[in-house]
């Protein structure tokens, strides 16, 4: 425990002692089974470190990760102990003894003694607390000996890939290869790699990226001349300034250039990518268009990701409303047969149904992961600047919006989260960056504490200002999710009142054109996909009897 800090402005003429280190009491017994501190003195034995309460010792009960592996002899801090700390300790395994449920974690025996906990613990401990990247000699296991550039590094920042390497490891996920690519940025060319974990579906490139450079000398004039003859547009200046910032303030770009300067960095072998604003709840976003030159005709997969961010909130919902109502025993059957099984604590029963949502979003999510410095030469944002009067170019460091690759690549990402959090045993689904979940209402606090330590752990930056407290309703994917009546076993979903809103005034202006406008149709369209499904607007009791 840190002296205690005296009184500011009165320093002078305190007591010696009151500068003293205190001793910390901590009761053995705790108010749940199994006690945290014999298994957490077991932790510390296996590291090296004095048992805590041991005279002698020169390492506090909770010490902090060091610099470059092991431990230093500075206690950890009220934030990361609260994050870190419960996180790995309580919450990976609730239960001591080798009790942990084996088919969340599976872990390897002969490689990882002292169990689920004890593995955690050695790999946070191994990786550089304060770097963004594990230690070099971790390096070279994660990436067979390629260090990532420079421009990777920056990208990837506080992410640790060596603790997420063993997480994965640990929990048998089933995409090998996520960190090795992503330690060495995202291609946007070529096969992409099989993750193991979405549906068969085959997506064929129709060019070979050998064939995409070469016509890169007749694809380059011409889309920097379609951006010339443009002259911009109404959102040109915002779009540019918006741009800057990405280069200059965030890192996700270098530039700008000139199209002469762009020649030179690659030798004329480039290609524009034409950046236009699309506005979206009246804000300007930026969209990059590499279907127009060409870059996701390269792309190939042999996977298809579906998405059933929404279904599995809602079963997950139907299914503790029914457990926590009805009780008794409850059987899963996994694909591969495996069984799950259990029963309902009388304590959940005498709580009963009382479930709350929300949902974690993820900040930037795309600029979070890094490209592939092979492709830099493919992503050259281009666009018109005022100022300059003429197409000004940045290079792109981050994961394009508009890229084939991009959603495949982040889809990844978001899965493995999704799955680490399950582990742990977060109740959420994924929906690209959006991490919807539930909790009861007396697990809240400590809900939302897990997800927020897992994304900091992990180094994934979360938007604070969108995560709201927990509800019994919450706007989760474009529509309201209604909780509040799950105890009279009724779970609804309708559309946001400001989506009604929107499609009202939609099918209004086509009413009185007369006409449809083409290129508003996909926007109308969408707004309508939602109201087509039979089910929103109505309420999940099926399956709550």
């Amino acid at each position: 425990m840190p002296p205690l800090p005296a009184a500011e402005g009165s320093n002078e003429g305190l007591p010696d002692k009151l500068n003293r280190y205190l001793p910390i009491a901590i009761p053995v017994q705790c108010l749940t089974e199994p006690a945290w501190l014999p298994v957490w003195d077991k932790l510390r034995a296996e590291q090296g470190l004095m048992a805590s309460g041991k005279s002698g010792g020169n390492f506090p009960v909770m010490p902090s990760p060091a610099v470059g592996g092991g431990w230093s002899q500075a206690q950890l801090n009220v934030t990361p102990a609260g994050e870190w700390l419960r996180l790995l300790v309580d919450l990976i395994g609730k239960v001591a003894g080798g009790s942990f449920d084996p088919d969340l974690t599976r872990p390897d025996p002969a490689s990882q003694k002292g169990g689920s906990k004890g593995t955690f613990m050695r790999d946070f401990s191994q990786c550089n607390a304060d770097d963004a990247l594990p230690p070099p000699s971790a390096n070279a296991r994660l990436q067979s000996g390629e260090q990532p550039s420079k421009k990777v590094k920056a990208v990837l920042g506080a992410k640790r890939l060596l603790l997420m390497e063993r997480v994965a490891k640990s929990i048998n996920w089933p995409d090998t290869t996520l960190f090795q690519e992503m330690a060495q940025g995202f291609r946007l060319v070529g096969q992409a790699t099989k993750s193991n974990i979405f549906q068969p579906g085959i997506k064929a490139a129709s060019m070979s990226e050998e064939q995409l450079m070469k016509d890169a000398k007749f694809l380059k004039p011409a889309l920097l001349g379609k951006i010339r003859a443009s002259r911009g547009d109404a959102h040109s200046k915002e779009l540019y300034e918006l741009t800057e910032s990405e280069a200059l303030d965030k890192g996700w770009l270098s530039g700008p250039y000139t199209a002469l300067e762009m020649d030179e960095r690659f030798s004329g072998r480039w290609l524009p990518v034409r950046r236009f604003a699309v506005i979206q709840k009246e804000k300007l976003r930026p969209i990059d268009d590499l279907k127009e030159n060409r870059v996701n005709e390269t792309f190939s997969s042999t996977e298809r990701a579906s998405l059933y961010a929404l279904d599995h909130l809602v079963w997950i919902s139907i299914f503790l409303a029914r457990l926590y109502t009805v009780g008794g025993e409850f059987n899963f059957e996994l694909e591969d047969g495996t069984q799950l099984s259990g029963f309902v604590h009388k304590d959940w029963i005498e709580a009963g149904v009382d479930l709350k949502v929300t949902a974690m979003d993820l900040k930037s999510a795309y600029k979070q992961l890094p490209l592939s410095p092979l492709d830099s030469d493919k992503a050259v944002i281009s666009l018109w600047s005022e100022q300059h009067q003429d197409v000004r170019c940045f290079e792109c460091a981050t994961l394009p919006f508009g890229a084939s690759a991009s959603v495949h690549n982040f889809l990844r990402v978001s899965a493995f989260l999704q799955a680490a959090g399950c582990a742990l045993g977060l109740l959420w689904t994924s929906y690209f960056d959006d991490f919807p979940m539930v909790s009861h209402a007396m697990h809240t606090t400590s809900t939302l504490a897990c997800a927020k330590g897992l994304m900091s752990l992990f180094g994934f930056v979360y938007s604070e200002e969108k995560l709201a407290p927990f509800d019994y309703t919450a706007e989760i994917l474009g529509v309201v999710v209604d909780l509040s009546k799950a105890s009279q076993r009724k779970i609804s979903i309708s559309n946001k009142p400001s989506r009604v809103e929107e499609l009202n005034l939609a099918l209004k202006d086509i009413l009185k054109a007369g006409v449809v406008v083409p290129n508003q149709l996909p926007s109308v369209l969408g707004k309508t996909s939602i109201c087509r499904l039979p089910r929103v607007g109505a309420s999940w009791q099926a399956g709550l009897g």
